[in-house]
């Protein structure tokens, strides 16, 4: 015999929307592996084949690389998040991109984005001397922040305050 029991008073039985499905983001052996760096190979091949310079104006810097043991041509850039989430696949943002810069920066954090693409298996070496910046630099594989601390030297405060009360005038160079 089956006996029914009755329902609690605090269950909720409408109808609730499924829950969102969210990506599972890739592990960082994931990330190193897609990018032809995975810890233990027992090669490190990259070659940088080609530089963009760093140019404040444009705020990023970029690299084509080559490894023997692959056909294809990978760019890898970095600069600043503001500039590189222009530059990236909005599909390879995460979601909360601007609040996660927002809090290293608030925490006094020096931020820089990374990203890459691989380029297409048709180029070639000649090809890759020839691309123009603009071609190169666009629809990124964002990869994440490299976030750093600059700290002061402990008597960095003490030497400031003297400069300052001997009317010198202090400019930090970074």
């Amino acid at each position: 015999v089956e006996v029914e029991q009755e329902p609690e008073d605090d269950v909720d039985y409408e109808m609730k929307a499924p829950p969102k499905i969210v990506e599972r983001q890739s592990s960082f052996d994931d990330l190193l592996s897609d990018v032809g760096l995975l810890n233990g190979e027992a090669v490190n091949d990259h070659g940088v084949i080609r530089e963009f310079p760093f140019t404040s104006n444009l705020q990023r810097m970029s690299v084509v690389t080559k490894r023997l043991s692959e056909k294809n041509f990978s760019v890898y850039c970095k600069g600043s998040p503001e500039m590189l989430q222009q530059l990236c696949l909005a599909k390879s943002l995460p979601d909360n991109f601007s609040q996660q810069l927002a809090i290293y920066a608030k925490q006094g954090y020096r931020v820089i984005a990374m990203a890459y693409k691989k380029l297409s298996p048709k180029m070639n070496f000649t090809k890759v001397q020839r691309l123009a910046r603009e071609t190169v630099e666009c629809d990124l594989e964002f990869l994440g922040f490299v976030v750093m601390e600059n700290r002061l030297k402990p008597d960095t405060t003490e030497v400031i305050g003297a400069l300052t009360k001997a009317e010198i005038r202090t400019i930090m160079v970074t």
